[in-house]
């Protein structure tokens, strides 16, 4: 369960807010009043426990990632599960050999003098590789957010002839506007501390999102459509 939506909470309430996030399997990370608001907003947090040992892994590996680079989050605690039962292939899958639980979910880590906070950069399934450069989406959807011009957006991976993967945005118009162009989305969250090689390189304008039977966000279908359609114009060249 991730918790995203700090900063309008607190800008409705003038009370400070924190996003969190928090696993079944053992492990909760949450802000806290005293944080500076860049990393109440912008995080998703610190280990609330310090007996909880947390990990950054490059995804199917036991190698960690250089701080500050986006990676699967791991964990180890008192609390945090060790195995499921009656299913050891399924436990191998789930566990590295020194019962760190991988998660699944994409993170990274930065720092504000003492303190380590992680940002939710979404699930590795979604995670999108430029051409050796991996990278999540979440982040790129909460910048989304801000662009006066955009009422939601959802960043998809497509396929790319030389980089393998590109960014896709699929995006709804805030109140009939005009969306940006590419260049113009690139500039705006560039200058909202998002790395160039990040930025969303197609723009699909949308009025809704494709979502499954149990009504979540379909990203499957979102990545399909994309492709089709560029498989269609590359062959109506």
């Amino acid at each position: 369960l991730t918790l995203i939506g700090a900063e309008p909470i607190e800008r409705g309430t003038t009370r400070p807010a924190t996003n969190m996030y928090g696993i079944t399997e053992g492990l909760v990370l949450s802000g806290a009043a005293q944080f500076s608001p860049a990393l109440r907003h912008g995080s998703i947090g610190t280990v609330c426990w310090s007996h909880d040992e947390v990990r950054i892994l490059e995804p199917g590996t036991e190698k960690e990632v250089a701080f500050g680079e986006s990676g699967e989050l791991c964990f180890r605690g008192p609390s945090s599960l060790r195995g499921y039962y009656a299913a050891p292939e399924l436990t191998a899958a789930s566990m590295t050999s020194d019962g760190f639980f991988r998660t699944a979910d994409m993170v990274r880590a930065s720092g504000e003098g003492a303190v380590t906070v992680y940002h939710f950069e979404g699930r590795t399934r979604d995670n999108i590789n430029r051409g050796g450069e991996k990278f999540g989406t979440e982040d790129i959807e909460l910048l989304l957010a801000r662009h006066p011009q955009i009422a939601d957006g959802k960043v998809v991976a497509m396929p790319d002839p030389i980089y393998g993967e590109k960014a896709c945005a699929y995006l709804i118009p805030r109140n009939g506007a005009d969306l940006p162009s590419v260049p113009q989305l690139a500039g705006f969250l560039v200058s909202q501390g998002l790395a160039k090689y990040k930025c969303p390189e197609r723009i699909e304008p949308v009025t809704s999102f494709p979502v499954t039977r149990v009504g979540k966000l379909d990203r499957q279908q979102m990545r399909q459509t994309i492709a089709e359609k560029l498989a269609a114009e590359t062959q109506g060249r």
